[in-house]
């Protein structure tokens, strides 16, 4: 009887821990493994996804710059990227870190989008604080396989400058996003077209 308890127990955490696992689910079934195989229900630790493909949704990256005016994307540094792990925080299908990390860098954006620029400057200060060589900060969404040539082209959502000033700490000035441009209107320095 208390095998049968085990093996719908392992059933039902098998299934609830393919759409969010916690790190305690995974080590159970990381633990029941061999017997998860055999029955066919041992996912690898990889979650399901349900997505509408909102912005809130995509995996952002959060970089610096220590140049004021950086050209290329060499010029940015990605926060937390390492080489060892190959990503952010061990991936991108990590565990409860990554998921809150992505949680805070999509409200950043959200923020940014919304011109609510103040709100998402204050949580970014203390890390301007502590790094007094960086210049800039940015945060991009990741293309992935729901997005578009077009949103995998868009600006930033949120770019912010840091003014230093001589006794006082960092301000936070948000840069105007790019707007839509006609490169078929030609206006002189008179204003007429």
């Amino acid at each position: 009887m208390a095998w049968l308890v085990l093996h719908f127990s392992l059933i039902a955490l098998a299934y609830t821990s393919s759409i969010a696992a916690s790190s305690v689910q995974l080590r159970i079934l990381d633990l029941f493994r061999p017997y998860l195989a055999i029955t066919h229900l041992d996912s690898d630790g990889t979650p399901l996804l349900f997505s509408d493909s909102s912005p809130s949704e995509k995996t952002h990256l959060i970089s610096e710059a220590t140049s004021k005016e950086p050209e290329t994307e060499d010029d940015w540094l990605a926060i937390g990227q390492s080489e060892s792990n190959g990503g952010l925080m061990g991936g991108i299908a990590g565990g409860d870190r990554q998921r809150r990390w992505q949680r805070f860098l999509a409200t950043l954006a959200e923020l940014g989008e919304k011109e609510q620029g103040a709100m998402a400057a204050w949580f970014i200060e203390p890390i301007a604080v502590a790094r007094t060589d960086v210049q800039k900060f940015k945060i991009t969404r990741e293309p992935d396989l729901m997005t578009t040539v077009v949103d995998d082209n868009a600006s930033p959502p949120y770019t912010v400058a840091i003014v230093r000033q001589d006794g006082q700490g960092p301000r936070l000035v948000q840069a105007a996003p790019k707007r839509l441009a006609s490169p078929a209107i030609h206006i002189d320095n008179a204003g007429s077209p």
